[in-house]
Parts: C-alpha cells; sequence; structure tokens
C-alpha cells in the first residue's frame, strides 16, 4: 500500500511537471533548435579545419553551463525519469493506459516528428497533444487506481468486443 501511495505521488509530481512543460513548449523547441545548429556549426568548422579536437566546450558542471542548456538539461532529466515511471507502470493494473501512451509515442509522435522536422509549428502542436496526453495519462492512473478501479482487462474485453462487432 505504501509503495503504491509512492507510486502515483510520484505520478502526481510529473503531471504537474507536464502541465508546466506545456506552457513551455514553444521556448524549449526553440532553444533545441538552436544548440543544434550551433553543434552542427561546429562539427562544420572542425571538418573545414581537418582538427580533431571540438571547437564547442562541453561544460561539466550544471552550474557551469548557461541557463538555457540548464532549463534542457533538468527537462531531459525529467523526461528520462517520468519514462522510467511509465515503464514501472507497466507492472500495475493500469499496465494497458501506460502501454498505450508509451505506444503513442512510439508510433505516432516519433515518426510524425521525424517527419515535420524543418516545420517548428507542426512540432509544437504534436508536442503539446501528447503533452496533453501524458498529463492527462498521469491524473486519470491516479484517479482510477483509487476510486474508478477500471481494470486493464476491463478495457482490452471493450475492445475486443468493438472489434468483434465490426468483423462480418
Amino acid at each position: 500500500m505504501i509503495i503504491k501511495l509512492i507510486f502515483y505521488s510520484i505520478g502526481v509530481v510529473f503531471a504537474y511537471f507536464k502541465h508546466k512543460y506545456f506552457f513551455n513548449i514553444e521556448e524549449l523547441l526553440i532553444l533545441n533548435e538552436k544548440i543544434k545548429e550551433k553543434i552542427a556549426l561546429a562539427k562544420l568548422a572542425n571538418s573545414n579545419n581537418n582538427e580533431t579536437t571540438p571547437t564547442v566546450v562541453v561544460k561539466s558542471k550544471l552550474s557551469d553551463m548557461p541557463q538555457e542548456h540548464k532549463l534542457l538539461f533538468k527537462h531531459l532529466v525529467l523526461s528520462f525519469l517520468f519514462f522510467i515511471w511509465m515503464l514501472i507502470g507497466l507492472l500495475s493494473f493500469n499496465w494497458i493506459y501506460f502501454a498505450f501512451v508509451l505506444l503513442f509515442g512510439l508510433w505516432v509522435v516519433n515518426p510524425l516528428n521525424k517527419l515535420f522536422s524543418n516545420n517548428i509549428s507542426a512540432r509544437i502542436l504534436l508536442l503539446k497533444i501528447h503533452t496533453l496526453l501524458s498529463w492527462a495519462l498521469c491524473v486519470f492512473v491516479i484517479i482510477n487506481a483509487y476510486y474508478l478501479n477500471i481494470s486493464s482487462d476491463y478495457i482490452l474485453n471493450l475492445i475486443t468486443n468493438f472489434i468483434k462487432s465490426w468483423m462480418p
């Protein structure tokens, strides 16, 4: 019971950060693109100079990094922890909801993100949809764990019955 409380409390924290991230997607995406451009320019400069040492200086301490790098680094760490939380969630009775969000990110968001790599507004819209879905997952699994208690087996039965009703 205490482990369940800790797990879903962590879900509340992730729901808060997903809510906060939703309103900063544009800023983070633009910062990410600027950093990618700097790295690409540094690689190009290295290849033109035939040097083996990179011209980009990597700061090893978080306190030495520029503010925008800190912001992206914090988001990267939170995204990794959220992914681990979702993998652990696959072991809960809410596994189907976690699997849906993971597969949606893998099969829908990732390919579309690569397809629209040059279109920032489409990527912003796509990330907003994915963030909203992730936030809804956090909130729903917490409510489902303590109040609704809708099992994954019930959802699977609904899906199977729906598919069977459409088959001849």
